[in-house]
């Protein structure tokens, strides 16, 4: 999701739409293209490339940092479920979906996972729930 302090929105707006998106500051990650943003409509890949105003290595950085204001940052809902909730982050739809990165358990290709690994995957989803726990009450955009 991307989101934003509502003070950063009040100061400089909120985007709707990618190229909206031009026009703001980011927050990235630096691990990753460190400019991009990559979203989907339907089955159409699009990149918006927003110029940094942070870069940092912490998806909880970047989360503090929206937080303060800094800009707009893409995270993903477990890291900013509790400041959305709070109303210390907004989410901002721009009308695409962001490309999401599931989570993922892998095991050797052909062989039936093992016990402990079939406990820890039915665990996990017990856990997270479905949807998961940290996407509960929150207002996530409708996409039809």
């Amino acid at each position: 999701m991307l989101v934003a302090a509502p003070s950063y929105l009040a100061q400089f707006g909120r985007p709707h739409n990618i190229e909206g998106l031009a026009q703001h500051r980011a927050i990235h990650y630096m691990e990753r293209n460190p400019d991009d943003w990559s979203f989907k409509s339907g089955s159409e890949l699009l990149v918006a490339r927003v110029a940094p105003r942070l870069r940092v290595t912490s998806c909880l950085a970047m989360r503090d940092a929206a937080i303060a204001g800094l800009g707009i940052a893409s995270l993903p809902t477990f890291h900013s479920h509790d400041a959305i909730r709070s109303g210390a982050l907004e989410i901002i739809d721009i009308g695409v979906d962001a490309d999401e990165t599931p989570i993922s358990i892998a095991y050797h290709n052909g062989a039936p996972p093992s016990a402990k690994l079939t406990a820890l995957i039915d665990h996990l989803k017990r856990a997270f729930g479905d949807p998961p726990y940290w996407d509960a009450d929150i207002p996530l955009p409708a996409r039809g």
